[in-house]
C-alpha cells in the first residue's frame, strides 16, 4: 500500500516503467501469483483513465516478457505473476523502490 501512495498518483502521466511497476506491485501486494489472479478491470483501477490504453499495452508487454501470465476463466481473462520468473518481477519492484529511496 505504501508504494501506491508514493508513486502512483492519479491525474498525472505515468511512464512505461511506472506502469510496469504499478501493475507488478498490485499483483504482488495482493498475492496474485500462482493460482491467484486479477481481471484486467481490477488491475486498471487506480490508474488514470486517460492512461488505460497505455496500461493495456504494458500488460501485453509484461506477458511477452513472461513476467505475468494470462489465463482464461469462466468470468473472463485473468492475470497473475509468473512464479517461474520471480527474479524479473522482483527486479521491477526493487528498481522502483530504490528510485524512491525506500531501499
Amino acid at each position: 500500500m505504501f508504494l501506491n501512495n508514493l508513486f502512483f498518483k492519479k491525474h498525472m502521466e505515468l511512464s512505461k516503467d511506472d506502469l510496469e511497476a504499478q501493475i507488478v506491485w498490485k499483483l504482488f501486494h495482493n498475492g496474485k501469483f500462482g493460482k491467484g489472479h486479477f481481471t484486467e478491470e481490477t488491475i486498471l483501477k487506480g490508474i488514470p483513465k486517460n492512461m488505460w490504453g497505455d496500461a493495456r499495452a504494458t500488460i501485453k508487454d509484461l506477458i511477452k516478457k513472461d513476467i505475468i501470465q494470462y489465463k482464461d476463466h469462466d468470468h473472463g481473462g485473468a492475470y497473475s505473476l509468473n512464479n517461474q520468473n520471480k527474479i524479473l518481477w522482483k527486479d521491477i519492484i526493487d528498481k522502483k523502490m530504490k528510485e524512491l529511496g525506500i531501499i
